[in-house]
């Protein structure tokens, strides 16, 4: 697929993935509660876990559109897949830092990099395109015993092993503010998409898939 119609097939829904986002960095601050603060590798793992949750809220509502695909803990390819009539295209979610996207070196890894499409899919010659919409943390430290970092900007990528390739801006914040939410007595830990949160996300996502028919 060019950028052109990745970009055709995605953008309806930039906002309804920003939601997801933005969803996912107030669960990954209440988990501080119950977790303390986490180092940067830690955090990207809470990242990825709360993200994985929000796609997962729209891929059982909107099974005809959003697959969820979940492979076995250590091969770190969890993505979705957005069905566009005729048109598929794997997401995967990353932090990015403006310029590159740090994986572990696996030889997997290394494939979706050099062949642009998922292991699988390259077996079978059936070329799910791969993108990643990686998300940019601004003031990326720790204060005071505070988390400072917050996402700044989303940006749909294609994943190379020698750079990635930007295709398009998927949305831009502002810093929110937010602050640790402190957990009543303690609950037993769980990260949870907030109700009002995932009505929004809802909402929005109904809207795409309806003008979409």
């Amino acid at each position: 697929m060019t950028n052109v119609e990745i970009i055709d097939v995605i953008s309806p829904w930039y906002e309804v993935f920003g939601c997801v986002f933005r969803t996912a960095e107030l669960d990954a601050r209440s988990a501080i509660v119950e977790m303390g603060i986490p180092r940067r590798t830690e955090r990207a793992n809470i990242y990825h876990l709360c993200i994985r949750e929000g796609m997962r809220v729209l891929a059982e509502r909107y099974d005809r559109v959003l697959s969820l695909v979940e492979e076995p803990e250590g091969q770190g390819l969890d993505y979705v897949v957005l069905h566009a009539g005729e048109q598929e295209v794997g997401i995967r979610w990353s932090k990015y830092d403006g310029v590159q996207i740090n994986r572990n070196a696996t030889n997997r890894t290394r494939e979706i990099q050099n062949q642009g499409c998922f292991p699988f899919h390259m077996e079978t010659n059936a070329g799910l395109t791969s993108v990643v919409v990686g998300y940019v943390l601004q003031d990326d430290y720790t204060e005071g015993g505070q988390p400072c970092w917050w996402i700044s900007k989303l940006a749909l990528l294609r994943e190379k092993s020698f750079g990635e390739e930007y295709i398009d801006e998927v949305a831009r914040f502002t810093e929110s503010g937010a602050t640790v939410v402190d957990v009543e007595n303690h609950e037993s830990p769980r990260i949870v998409l907030r109700d009002d949160e995932r009505r929004r996300m809802v909402e929005l996502a109904d809207r795409v898939v309806r003008k979409a028919g």
